[in-house]
């Protein structure tokens, strides 16, 4: 199992394995820890691996698939839509199409084969993460991965600050902002010239990733 993009998301240690286990009635994918076989946790970086032990630990035949868990310290942000997609004719439906489009970044077909994840680099203010079959998650949380990339769509995981944002408006009823404060991002989308942007970002709210 591969994920074709070209960027770094499988040089950290944020992968997790996962079952699919009946819970409530339904089926559920639950996280695993492929150190140590034990149950992972979403907001527990030592039940994390990298992607390699991943992906050897789901070779072995006890795991359904490999995760990747979001963080506050990654920039990376996973858009989850549900039950738009045909499994067998692979027809996408109109209102996660429109989505798809918006965003142009990293598509994968779920695991289940009826929804879709999108990949996108961008910065979540704190709210709502979720209605109807739309989920958006920058952090504590975990995506099933499948690698089966969706036709048509970019194969590298793109920035899509603005993009996001939008999404969450739109959809999710959300603010733009991050709770009034200001991001390196949003600094240098704001139109000062490059010396006033350089102090800004520096000094915003994210700062110390922009220095770095």
């Amino acid at each position: 199992m591969t994920i074709d993009t070209q960027i770094n998301m499988r040089d950290l240690r944020q992968w997790v394995c996962w079952r699919s286990e009946e819970r409530g009635g339904k089926p559920t994918k639950i996280p695993y820890s492929p150190l140590t076989g034990g149950r992972a946790s979403s907001t527990n970086p030592d039940t994390w691996a990298g992607y390699s032990e991943a992906v050897a630990a789901y070779k072995k035949g006890s795991y359904d698939g490999i995760g990747f868990v979001f963080t506050k310290e990654d920039e990376f942000v996973g858009v989850d839509l549900d039950h738009c997609l045909h499994p067998e004719t692979g027809e996408v439906e109109p209102w996660a199409r429109e989505i798809i489009d918006e965003l142009d970044s990293y598509t994968e077909v779920s695991p289940s084969g009826t929804g879709v994840h999108i990949l996108s680099r961008a910065e979540l203010p704190d709210g709502r993460n979720r209605k109807g079959p739309i989920e958006i998650y920058g952090e504590g949380r975990y995506f099933t991965m499948s690698g089966r990339h969706l036709e048509g769509t970019p194969r590298t995981i793109e920035n899509r600050q603005e993009q996001i944002l939008a999404l969450r408006r739109r959809v999710l009823g959300e603010a733009a902002s991050t709770n009034g404060h200001e991001t390196a991002r949003s600094v240098a989308s704001s139109g000062l010239s490059d010396e006033e942007i350089l102090m800004k970002a520096a000094a915003a709210e994210n700062g110390e990733k922009f220095r770095r």
